[in-house]
């Protein structure tokens, strides 16, 4: 059931959990995490973070167990999507015992290319029944949070829009006769590297050079 505004004031200004996965390469997803938990506890929240191993975002019967004690320490609990996904009972049971759960949903777990047509179909139900439960959710764009209000009709999904840290003017690489470019991502199928490069390579003229 969505929390109110009130209410989640209040257990935010006690204490509030984080839970995310263990993962030690970087993520656009886990750099907004903790530019996220930055943001909180400079605003004088005090943040629990609790990165849990496991095979997200299936999870087993010890990831499990370790995400459900993790939201019993704290009134309210950001869970990262990979993570809330997965494990909707859990999140339902800690609803139900009165802790507020939050999902933050960068991507849709069912959404990642190359799963089978059977996971993609279980990793769906799974989202739909954890986004069902859930407190509230929060996602960093607003396409993704009318995604998730189109998909599971949810009218509450909040939205966090990332920020960048302050920097000089880059130079660029025009001058240098090869322009280049620079895709933030990490390497998986989602992100599609190989048509960006199968893209540029196909291209009859480098752009910025004249036709």
């Amino acid at each position: 059931m969505p929390a109110s505004g009130h209410e989640l004031f209040d257990r935010l200004r006690t204490q509030l959990g984080f839970v995310t996965w263990d993962r030690v390469e970087p993520t656009g997803g886990t750099v907004y995490n903790q530019a996220l938990v930055a943001e909180l506890r400079s605003g004088g929240i005090d943040v629990r973070l609790h990165a849990l191993a496991g095979p997200w975002p299936a999870g087993d019967a010890i990831s499990h167990d370790q995400l459900e004690r993790a939201l019993r320490q704290a009134p309210a609990s950001l869970v990262d999507g990979i993570v809330a996904c997965g494990a909707p009972d859990v999140l339902a049971a800690a609803v139900g015992a009165g802790h507020l759960i939050i999902i933050v949903l960068h991507l849709p777990i069912s959404d990642e290319l190359g799963l089978e047509p059977r996971q993609r179909d279980r990793y769906a139900a799974l989202e739909a029944r954890a986004l069902e439960v859930a407190s509230g959710v929060l996602c960093p764009s607003h396409w993704s949070a009318a995604e998730v209000s189109r998909r599971h009709g949810r009218r509450d999904v909040g939205v966090a829009v990332p920020g960048v840290a302050p920097a000089g003017v880059a130079q660029g690489s025009q001058h240098t006769g090869l322009p280049r470019i620079l895709t933030l991502a990490s390497l998986t199928p989602t992100k599609d590297q190989l048509s960006l490069v199968k893209h540029w390579l196909k291209s009859q003229t480098w752009p910025g050079q004249p036709p």
